[in-house]
C-alpha cells in the first residue's frame, strides 16, 4: 500500500499496435500534404484535390482518436489516497485484459466505519478516542479509526450481515 496523489501516474500501459498505426497514419498524412502542395490550385486536378482533402480529414480524425487511446493508457490517480494492488498484480511485459483490476485507491480520510459496540464495552470508548477495527476478511489489514460520534440508541438486532464482525476491535 502506497500513498498516491490525485493526478499522479500509476500505470503506463503499452499497445504496440496503436503506436504502429499512429506512425503509419502520420506518414500517410505527410504524403497527402505533400501531394496537395504539388497539386496546388490546378483547375484540372480539382477532383483529385477534393478526394485527397477528404482522405486527409479522415486521417486527422483517426490520429486524434489514436491520441485519445494513448492518453487512456496512461493511468493516473483519480483521487488522493492509498493504492492497494491486487494479490497478483500485473507485471511488466504481461498482457492486461480490458477491465482487469490493476489496483484500488482508498481514501482513508473520507471513509466511515459504522461499528456496533456491546453495551458492556461502552465505558471503554469515548468521542475523539482512537481504535482499531479488525475486518472479518483476514487478508485485510487492521484499520486505524477515530471515534467521531457515539449514538445513544441501542441496536437490538443487526440486520446487515456486513456489519457483523467476530473479531471486533480495540
Amino acid at each position: 500500500t502506497a500513498r498516491v496523489e490525485k493526478g499522479q501516474a500509476l500505470f503506463l500501459l503499452e499497445a504496440p499496435g496503436l503506436a504502429s498505426e499512429m506512425a503509419i497514419n502520420s506518414i500517410r498524412k505527410e504524403r497527402i500534404s505533400h501531394e496537395l502542395s504539388v497539386i496546388g490550385f490546378d483547375e484540372e486536378k480539382q477532383d483529385e484535390r477534393l478526394v485527397l482533402m477528404a482522405e486527409q480529414d479522415q486521417i486527422i480524425s483517426r490520429l486524434a482518436s489514436l491520441e485519445e487511446e494513448l492518453v487512456r493508457l496512461q493511468i493516473q490517480a483519480p483521487l488522493s489516497g492509498y493504492l492497494e494492488l491486487p494479490p497478483e498484480p500485473a507485471r511488466v511485459g504481461n498482457w492486461v485484459a480490458e477491465g482487469e483490476l490493476l489496483g484500488t485507491i482508498h481514501n482513508r480520510d473520507r471513509q466511515v466505519i459504522r461499528a456496533y459496540v456491546r453495551e458492556l464495552d461502552l465505558n471503554r470508548i469515548h468521542k475523539d478516542g482512537e481504535g482499531v477495527l479488525y475486518p472479518d476478511i483476514k487478508e485485510m489489514a487492521p484499520v486505524a479509526a477515530r471515534i467521531v460520534s457515539i449514538e445513544e440508541h441501542a441496536a437490538v438486532e443487526i440486520q446487515e450481515q456486513f456489519f457483523v464482525s467476530t473479531y471486533g476491535g480495540d
